[in-house]
């Protein structure tokens, strides 16, 4: 059972922040020398396990010899065991089975022991102190505080993180999804949204797609907005009101519900990076996350780039360009660095190996990292300071001669000046040919000729592959069609997966399967029939 930290009780803020941001103030030295600790540890678990025989042929003495002997892996090397939840080959007997999104519109199991869910859970309250802090040793949020977050309810593993934070912390999160929910919608509706504000809330985390939609919903009606205010409140609103009126501007969401951090994540996170702070009046917080491995990096107090913590996971880097060799001859072995031997300005693929008791061994996630520095002068930091430039689940593989992700996508929507209620991609083949389709449903219908060419005429600006391998078929492989309103949200209230879990989208909601392409096309043509 995980029991709350006293910490939290007394309230020790010092002490509150030593435990939990104190990563924040390691040299790279104590950084590797928490990795190997936690690694040999997870050695000798593996070690007794059918996992280790499985991909040991000894037992490591060192991190090199790790290194050198285990393989690179993948989820689908564990697929045959975690997706059936046969626990035999296990170093360590699972605490909780979760889930998570695939881009295929599967799921992936996860098995977490007790150690693994209270280590990243660790990871997360720091992240929520950070989220609420403008300087170092800022602590804002205690026992009691109010958190809204929209996430799914049941086995999903970002939830099962949630009830571990709030049994240690005393935080009260809002709405109660430890239960699954067969009707449960992933995202809050924004009358939903406006009835918690209103209850008082500390921290917001939610997707950037919904922190933007709902924010830009709610400063276009704020001032119709019926409250149920005490006396205390209706102060606080006719303050808001006077302050959007000296300032010369409309009533805004920050201006009514003062909150003390977001945290968020997702293509729109950066893209409406200044329209969100300005609706919200916090730059959300952004946390780098893998459902293999946890919590692998946050951004700090200046919310700015990541900082990799030492604990969720074992951390490994290809260089970029072994990358692409390996792309495109699969027999070749790519090179890995560790944090001390990182280049700024390069990129690199992250490689994790579990801690805890945890199945994954130099697992490669796909995931692409741009080292921005070797240390944050702003704040201290010591440590190497990242970007990301990819994600796996975010990224879009048109045939082997076009990669692109769907940040790149929405910043061509963005730069063709359009205003959508939602979008949507998949890519395929077809008679041989390759395919992108982006599904888009526009606040104002457009001639889906002029679509494709603005969107075509940004992509071809904005990503230099793109511009090189658009007509490699003889023809562009991007397609846009426009979508009647509504169009998502019926598809999503008609479709769930499977074993009665929630609704949730993969890739934020945006990647489709080619299959589930075709219904949004016929429920289209359907719309143009009844027309």
């Amino acid at each position: 059972m995980i029991r709350p930290d006293e910490l939290f009780w007394q309230p020790d803020y010092d002490s509150i922040w030593k435990k939990y941001c104190g990563f924040l103030d390691l040299s790279v030295t104590e950084y590797l020398g928490i990795q190997e600790s936690l690694l040999m540890q997870q050695i000798d678990l593996i070690n007794r396990s059918s996992l280790g025989k499985k991909f040991m042929p000894y037992k490591p003495k060192s991190v090199a010899d790790f290194r050198r002997i285990i393989p690179f892996t993948s989820y689908r090397d564990y697929a045959r065991y975690l997706e059936k939840q046969y626990s035999g080959f296990l170093p360590e007997a699972q605490y909780q089975w979760t889930c998570a999104d695939r881009k295929d519109g599967d799921v992936k199991w996860i098995p977490y022991t007790r150690e693994a869910i209270l280590a990243v859970s660790r990871c997360i309250i720091g992240s929520m102190i950070l989220a609420c802090a403008d300087k170092k040793g800022t602590v804002k949020i205690g026992h009691g505080s109010n958190i809204l977050h929209d996430v799914p309810s049941g086995p999903y593993t970002i939830n099962q993180y949630a009830s571990a934070v709030a049994r240690q912390t005393g935080f009260r999160f809002f709405p109660d999804r430890s239960t699954p929910s067969p009707t449960e919608h992933r995202c809050l509706f924004p009358q939903e949204l406006e009835r918690y504000l209103n209850s008082g809330i500390d921290l917001l985390i939610t997707p950037g797609s919904s922190l933007y939609r709902i924010g830009q919903h709610l400063a276009e009606r704020v001032e119709q907005i019926e409250f149920n205010l005490s006396p205390s409140q209706t102060w606080r609103c006719l303050l808001a009101w006077l302050k959007s009126q000296r300032e010369h501007r409309p009533l805004l969401p920050k201006d009514v519900w003062l909150l003390k951090g977001l945290i968020s994540g997702g293509p729109e996170s950066t893209v409406y990076k200044d329209q969100i702070c300005r609706y919200w009046g916090k730059t959300p917080l952004l946390i780098y996350h893998s459902p293999e491995g946890g919590i692998l990096a946050t951004q700090g107090w200046n919310k700015k780039d990541y900082t990799f913590l030492p604990t969720s996971s074992f951390l490994e880097f290809i260089p970029e360009e072994d990358v692409l060799i390996n792309r495109g001859n699969p027999d070749y072995l790519p090179r890995t660095l560790l944090l001390n031997q990182l280049k700024p300005g390069s990129q690199y693929e992250v490689v994790i190996s579990s801690f805890y008791g945890m199945p994954f061994l130099r697992c490669r996630l796909g995931d692409l990292v741009r080292i921005t520095a070797l240390e944050d002068p702003e704040t201290g930091i010591k440590l190497p300071q990242m970007d990301i430039v990819s994600l796996m689940e975010e990224t879009i593989e048109i045939g082997d001669f076009c990669r692109l992700n769907e940040t790149h996508i929405l910043q061509a929507i963005v730069a063709a000046g359009l205003k959508y209620e939602d979008w949507g991609l998949c890519s395929g083949q077809e008679n041989g040919v390759y395919y992108l389709n982006v599904y888009i449903e526009l606040k104002e219908n457009r001639s889906e000729n002029n679509l494709e060419e603005a969107i075509d005429t940004a992509l071809v600006k904005i990503s230099d592959e793109y511009r090189h391998n658009r007509t490699a078929q003889g023809k562009p492989f991007l397609k846009v069609i426009q979508l009647p309103p509504g169009s998502f949200r019926t598809y999503r209230e008609i479709h769930r997966p499977k074993e009665n879990l929630p609704w949730r989208p993969t890739s934020g909601g945006r990647y489709f399967s080619p299959s589930a392409g075709r219904q949004l096309e016929n429920a289209r043509s359907a719309s143009k029939a009844l027309k």
